[in-house]
Order: C-alpha cells, then structure tokens, then sequence
C-alpha cells in the first residue's frame, strides 16, 4: 500500500507542473489526484496497520494535506 512518504515525494514531484499551471493562469489544477496502484498487504494485521498509517497522517485527521477517498 501507498505510504504516507510515497504521498510526500509524489506531490513534490507535482510541484512544477502547478508552478506552471500558475504562471499559464490555468486555475484547475486542483484537486490533483495521486494513484496509489499498490496492493493492500494480504495478511489482516498488516494491512490494518497500513490503513491507519495513511489514516493518521491524512487531512481528516491532522487538518492539512491530501485526503482519501475510500473504495
């Protein structure tokens, strides 16, 4: 599963593309969607702790940065 620093080094590398946009005067650029195509741990335990790892460090918990959208 995606990891909150995953998250982190994604959005850094988003970064010039809406420096851009900016300078372009193009205003929809957000909300910016990030994939996280990797599997959610097969054993229970594991998997749960992932969870709440990207849970924690989320925007509905800690008051800024990227919010989940749950499937």
């Amino acid at each position: 599963m995606i990891t909150p620093d995953e998250i982190h080094d994604k959005a850094k590398r988003l970064y010039p593309k809406y420096v851009a946009a900016w300078i372009h005067g193009e205003s929809t650029f957000f909300p910016c969607s990030i994939a996280a195509n990797k599997q959610v741990s097969a054993d229970y335990t594991s998997a749960s702790a992932e969870i709440q790892q990207l849970r924690r460090a989320s925007k509905e918990v800690v008051g800024s940065g990227y919010s989940i959208r749950w499937e």
